[in-house]
């Protein structure tokens, strides 16, 4: 059995969580910033310095910047609603002790306790820093890296799974 003491969630975690669950990632974020310089780039150009090729497709300019701009304001709108979700979700931030068996996951804060039997594990992410191991639809358990015990981590990580990874469990590396 392991133990794991003082796991809290901050919002960057929370962020984190909520690209990883929908399948967003960096290089998916990179590409749309990419994108988006480059429709604005053609869209100054064609403002300011009317070459004759980008005078041709203007309106294809136009429609391409408007859609980036659309999706960064619809990327603004996403991080209000992830603060807010954070903020009124108060026993997200709260520290919790969480123990790892063979059979279950038990949590507990002073907000909740969670009884969870290996069984109930639908999906489990892995990435660099964080574990999260989702029961039901869209309830997860994120295990952080918060010691500074890099070995600590590792027995972890491969507890994880050695014990909750079955074939029922979907399991994504990132």
């Amino acid at each position: 059995m392991l133990k794991i003491e003082n796991a809290s969630c901050n919002f960057s975690d929370y962020c984190d969580f909520s690209l990883s669950a929908s399948g967003i990632t960096r290089k998916k974020i990179l590409a749309f910033v990419a994108f988006f310089l480059v429709c604005a780039a053609l869209f100054f150009l064609k403002l300011f310095f009317p070459i004759e090729i980008l005078a041709k497709n203007a309106f294809f300019i136009d429609i391409f910047f408007l859609l980036s701009v659309f999706f960064v304001l619809l990327s603004i709108w996403y991080i209000f609603v992830l603060k807010s979700t954070y903020d009124s979700a108060k026993s997200i931030s709260k520290p919790e002790c969480i123990e790892l068996s063979e059979e279950y996951i038990k949590s507990s804060s002073e907000c909740m306790k969670l009884n969870l039997p290996k069984n109930l594990i639908k999906r489990i992410i892995f990435k660099k820093n964080s574990v999260y191991i989702f029961y039901f639809n869209h309830a997860v358990l994120l295990l952080k890296k918060n010691c500074e015990n890099e070995s600590h981590w590792k027995e972890i990580v491969d507890f994880v799974k050695q014990n909750y990874v079955g074939e029922n469990v979907q399991v994504k590396n990132m």
